[in-house]
């Protein structure tokens, strides 16, 4: 295949193009709202390791459905029995993104990019029983993020569920010394980060805290 073949597709919040052997899939946006994830599996499924060695996952995501991020996560790991490798390179990932992000071979991310870790929610209604389900759901979600985490990073089970406790935005730097994080590239543009800034103040479900972290300029770590 010549380096000039490339083929581009965008639906929702996903754009992905092959050039040579590798295949770039920009996930940007909501999972499960922007980022169709049926359209993206189908993708994924239609790889062929004969001409695609590796798949590099652009991520610029405030996260998503819990659900639409576990059947991508699945299918994702298909691709190494396939022979087919995969990277991340972050740049703003939060809840369910990092997730994605952590099911990739190999993580890269922004020097000024930022890593949000936080425990689940959800909105319900009904009475107490089907309060205590949605309780017990949400409980399972956190144990298995937090197992995943800890996979990566090396850290305990423990030790994740305390900083998904603390709801936090993680700079590049840390995220490299938790273990989240393999190298750090070059800044993004500042722009770009405004954007998602104001998209993550219109969802619900994140602390004060962490809506409070989006202020700080997205300065060089130096």
């Amino acid at each position: 295949m010549s380096d000039n073949l490339k083929k581009r597709a965008t639906f929702g919040g996903i754009t992905s193009s092959l050039s040579a052997s590798d295949m770039t899939i920009r996930i940007h946006g909501v999972i499960g709202w922007d980022v169709w994830v049926e359209e993206l599996v189908r993708i994924l499924d239609g790889i062929d390791p004969a001409v695609t060695n590796r798949v590099v996952f652009e991520i610029f995501s405030p996260g998503g459905y819990v659900w639409d991020g576990n059947f991508l996560i699945a299918k994702m790991r298909e691709l190494a029995g396939r022979g087919v490798s995969t990277r991340a390179n972050v740049y703003i990932a939060a809840s369910m993104a990092t997730l994605i992000a952590c099911a990739c071979e190999t993580v890269a991310m922004a020097a000024n990019g930022r890593w949000l870790v936080h425990n689940p929610w959800t909105t319900t209604s009904g009475d107490a029983a089907e309060m205590e389900k949605r309780a017990k759901e949400l409980q399972e979600s956190q144990i298995e993020a937090a197992e995943l985490y800890a996979a990566v990073t090396g850290a305990t089970v423990e030790e994740m569920l305390e900083l998904m406790d603390e709801e936090r935005w993680i700079r590049a730097p840390e995220a490299k010394e938790i273990g989240f994080v393999d190298e750090i590239i070059d800044n993004f543009d500042e722009a770009g980060f405004a954007a998602m800034r104001e998209n993550m103040r219109a969802l619900p479900g994140l602390s004060q805290a962490a809506l409070a972290g989006l202020d700080p300029e997205m300065d060089d770590p130096g």
